[in-house]
Formats: structure tokens, C-alpha cells, sequence
């Protein structure tokens, strides 16, 4: 039987990315953010480093990093023995773990992560618990967390880090939910067998010096990436509730609609690849894609829609607030 207090006596390595899109097949990481949970004691940060990628920085509107910013950062084979040494023994765990997974279990990384690797999700365990699909810097701002800057993978690891041990708390009040109902709100299996330690152990702050911090690049997240993270976490269920689809047009007030435009057709871009990785697409695919492309237009456009002028007017959001979920 899983036992729920069980939970918060597991070590976790919590990561977040920056990538150049959405599509692990073409796109590549840009920047890894990596926090160590372990019980009893504080977060800690312990790799966050800016990544050189093979080709040219893409989508720099969305996370902010420049081709000049990762011109002397170590590329992804490089932190090969860092992230395995911090993975022995761990649980992995990211904010939508799906998106992460993608990236991590190809490329240099293929070898190194088994596909049963054991993971837990903060957006499906806080769906679980509070019946809400929020993206990271709304459920840290509604459960009275600090929402940092947001502006590097470092600081969405540590806010992921913050949710993950507040989750956890949380979890203790629900003794009575069904084992299967929690085992599954990581997506996972967390009775597999943790990954056993390397034969070398590499200092895990390696890449520190690489950091954007430590390279004075500073730059505040942009809105584009608050909202692609919104869109993402929205689409995790196919479906877009009253809640979610407020909470949607409202981020548009502050984006252009070309804005908007392009970060929903990347989005799809990057669903239908992923389906089409083994050259076919089944029937359940099919419609899938078909329900996503239907919440992007509910959201207000989806690729081959209307086009929309430079100039024409976002739409807008009903400015009256929504009641309290139930």
C-alpha cells in the first residue's frame, strides 16, 4: 500500500529549463536550474548554469537569453557527471514534469535517464490536492509562497522547490484519498527503484560560473514567457475551464497579438511533432490534436485561424472577476 507520509522522506532533485521551443526533436536546452529537497533540511540550489546549444538561440522574447549569453557557457555533454551525480538516489520532480522529461530523455541526456526514471509533477500533485491547474508563479502567489523574480531556470527551480514542500504538507490532510489517486498525480510509479549512484561523483555546483546571475545578465522574465507557461499548463488536461480562460485573456492584455499568435502556433507546433515522431498518427492522437487546436482558438487563435492585422486590438477579457472554485 503507497503511503502518502512516505512522500515527504524521499530526496527529490527539483529542475527547470530553458529551452529554444517546445519541440525536443529540433529545440534544444538553454539553461538548467536544479534544486536539492531533502528531508529535514532547506532547498538548495546546486546547478544552474547557462547551456550552449549546437545551433542559434531561438525564441529569445520568450526567455531572454542571447546568443552572446551562452557564447562560454559548457554544452549539455559537458554536465553530463553533474546532473548524474545529482540524480543517484533521487526523485525528479519539475513544474508540468512532462515538458522537462521531453527535453532530458534525448539528446546527450538519452543515456543517461532511463524512461522509468522516478518523477513527480507539482502541477498535476497541486490539481490533486486543490482540484486547481495553476501555472508555477500563480500557485506559489495563491498558497502565500515567494514568487521571486522569475527572470532564470535557477529561480523557477527554486519556486518549483517551495511548492513541492508545501504540496507535501498539504498531502498529510488527505490520509483518506486512494493510495492509486496519489500515485498518480505524479504521472508515475514512485515505488521504482531509485537510480543508483555513479561510480564518480562530480561536484554538483559545476556549473555555477555560468549562471546568469554570476554573468550579470540579469533580466526580468518577459511577459511572453509568463504567458507561454499559462497557455502550457492550461492545455495539460485538453480542456480550457471559465477559470483558466480568464486567467488567459487577462495575460493578453499586456501581449501584442503577434505575440500571441506566434506562442500558440509553437505551441501546437510542438504537440504535433511529438505526435508525429513515429511517423503516423493514431486515431487518439488525431483527436487530441483536434481538442488542443480547439482550446487554442477558445483561447483566441489557433494556427490556419483568421489572421489578425499588426495593429488590430487584443481581445479582450471580461474585467468582472470570477467566483471562487468550488
Amino acid at each position: 500500500m503507497f503511503k502518502i507520509l512516505d512522500l515527504r522522506q524521499i530526496p527529490y532533485l527539483v529542475i527547470d529549463l530553458e529551452t529554444t521551443g517546445v519541440n525536443p526533436l529540433v529545440d534544444e536546452i538553454l539553461e538548467i536550474g536544479a534544486v536539492l529537497v531533502t528531508p529535514g533540511r532547506r532547498p538548495k540550489l546546486v546547478l544552474d548554469t547557462l547551456v550552449k546549444p549546437r545551433g542559434p538561440v531561438r525564441a529569445q522574447h520568450v526567455h531572454g537569453i542571447t546568443d552572446a549569453d551562452v557564447a562560454e557557457a559548457p554544452q549539455l555533454e559537458d554536465l553530463l557527471g553533474p546532473i548524474e551525480s545529482l540524480l543517484a538516489n533521487r526523485v525528479l520532480v519539475a513544474h508540468n514534469a512532462t515538458f522537462e522529461r521531453r527535453f532530458l530523455l534525448r539528446g546527450p541526456l538519452r543515456g543517461l535517464l532511463p524512461r522509468e526514471v522516478p518523477h513527480l509533477c507539482t502541477l498535476r500533485l497541486d490539481h490533486a490536492l486543490h482540484r486547481q491547474r495553476r501555472a508555477l508563479g500563480t500557485a506559489c502567489l495563491d498558497l502565500g509562497l515567494p514568487t521571486r523574480d522569475r527572470h532564470t531556470a535557477a529561480d523557477d527551480a527554486l519556486m518549483a522547490a517551495d511548492l513541492l514542500q508545501r504540496l507535501l504538507k498539504d498531502a498529510r490532510g488527505v490520509k483518506k484519498r486512494r493510495s492509486s489517486d496519489i500515485q498518480h498525480v505524479g504521472g508515475c510509479d514512485l515505488n521504482i527503484p531509485p537510480l543508483p549512484a555513479p561510480p564518480r561523483l562530480v561536484g554538483p555546483t559545476s556549473g555555477l560560473q555560468h549562471s546568469r546571475q554570476q554573468r550579470s545578465r540579469r533580466r526580468r522574465r518577459s511577459r511572453e514567457k509568463d504567458y507561454f507557461d499559462l497557455v502550457l499548463s492550461t492545455l495539460e488536461d485538453l480542456t480550457v475551464d471559465p477559470h483558466e480562460l480568464h486567467a488567459v485573456k487577462a495575460a493578453q492584455r499586456d501581449l501584442a497579438w503577434p505575440a500571441v499568435r506566434a506562442i500558440h502556433a509553437r505551441i501546437f507546433e510542438g504537440v504535433l511533432v511529438r505526435y508525429a515522431e513515429d511517423r503516423q498518427i493514431d486515431e487518439r492522437e488525431t483527436e487530441n490534436l483536434g481538442r488542443v487546436w480547439r482550446s487554442l482558438e477558445q483561447l483566441g487563435w489557433a494556427p490556419g485561424g483568421p489572421p489578425q492585422n499588426a495593429g488590430a486590438a487584443m481581445p479582450q477579457a471580461n474585467s468582472e472577476p470570477l467566483p471562487p472554485r468550488p
